[in-house]
């Protein structure tokens, strides 16, 4: 950051903006990093990383998006926690942390629908279950295993809202949702 204008820091002349920057990842997945080069151009710019479990840092080549200052890096398959930052000349971004969790993952999905009333039909279930489809007034309790105990689950539904679910025996959580 540059110098402090009213108690607040100016932005740098030169700079390398980082994006996602400080994030936390699912094991195994893949995250796409770019750095953004402010008030400067460069023709190369350098990806530096250090897992948690190695003593160095490994370099490699960003590239650059066709017609922009921005250049973009693909971690795959992450396994572990990683540092990393970008370096063009002389400068470079601040260091970052793609901080990996083992997230649950879906084993099964049972769905029980309970019917309206009026007809008349008795509760169904779905074992495994998978999309929601019923009359409407139908109330779906959804039943989700999962291979390690989950924390604060949600479903999200394709309009974006969300229900909570309830932790279960086991490894097992529900939700209800009214179709």
């Amino acid at each position: 950051a540059g110098p402090t204008r009213g108690g607040e820091t100016a932005p740098a002349f030169y700079d390398i903006l980082v994006t996602p920057g400080d994030k936390t990842v699912r094991r195994g997945s893949s995250q796409a990093v770019t750095a953004q080069l402010v008030g400067f151009e460069s023709s190369t710019v350098r990806l530096f990383a250090k897992y948690r479990d190695s003593a160095k840092w490994e370099e490699a080549p960003m590239l650059q998006q066709l017609g922009s200052v921005e250049y973009e890096f693909l971690f795959a398959g992450i396994p572990e926690t990683v540092d990393y930052y970008a370096s063009a000349g002389r400068l470079r971004s601040k260091t970052h942390t793609l901080s990996v969790v083992d997230v649950p993952g879906v084993k099964r999905m049972r769905v029980t629908y309970n019917y309206p009333s009026w007809t008349g039909l008795q509760p169904e279930t779905e074992d495994p279950g998978g999309d929601l489809r019923a009359v409407q007034g139908t109330e779906a309790e959804v039943a989700i295993e999962t291979d390690r105990p989950l924390a604060n689950g949600r479903l999200v539904m394709e309009d974006g809202s969300e229900i909570t679910l309830t932790r279960g025996e086991g490894n097992w959580v529900t939700g209800r949702v009214k179709i």
